[in-house]
């Protein structure tokens, strides 16, 4: 789903499945007072807003990517503050280290996004390497998703083909 207001609307579901990870792992999750977060897959932003304000210790920040302009632009506009901010960012991109520096965040979180990112190894390897020494990478994947059906299909679709070499076939 790539209308940034529709996902909105619809998203609760996915953010409560969210909520659930998150309450089940708090104790196993090591939390400092100032924890800086990376939210791979951030959408619209309203999950990652929802979910890492009432999870993270007051003094965080946190820094949602997606690859999607629409989303972020939607994300910035209505989710940003001053210990929340939103990014277009291709997670396998080859290049990130002009911009992006090494072992900077805490955590990095993703909910419900890797599967559908093609290039899985170049995710995970990027994910890494933003993460400081220590830091903690959590992943909620879905072992099953109906978009995995769906994606060639879509992908013959103008609407969709400008994504169609970022989802898995």
């Amino acid at each position: 789903m790539r209308d940034p207001k529709t996902y909105h609307n619809y998203c609760d579901l996915a953010g409560q499945m969210d909520r659930e990870v998150l309450s089940y792992i708090k104790d196993l999750v090591s939390l400092d007072d100032k924890e800086h977060v990376l939210d791979v897959g951030c959408g619209p932003g309203i999950n990652t807003y929802r979910n890492m304000t009432t999870f993270l210790p007051k003094g965080s920040t946190v820094t949602g990517v997606d690859i999607s302009s629409e989303m972020v632009e939607f994300a910035e506009k209505h989710y940003s503050s001053p210990s929340m901010k939103f990014i277009k960012l291709d997670i396998t991109d080859s290049n990130l280290w002009p911009t992006w520096r090494k072992e900077e965040f805490s955590k990095v979180f993703s909910f419900f996004t890797l599967h559908r990112v093609l290039n899985q190894r170049k995710a995970y390897e990027n994910m890494y390497n933003l993460l400081k020494p220590g830091g903690e990478i959590i992943t909620v994947t879905p072992i099953e998703d109906g978009l995995d059906i769906l994606a060639p299909f879509l992908a013959r679709l103008p609407k969709y083909a400008k994504y169609a070499d970022k989802i898995k076939e």
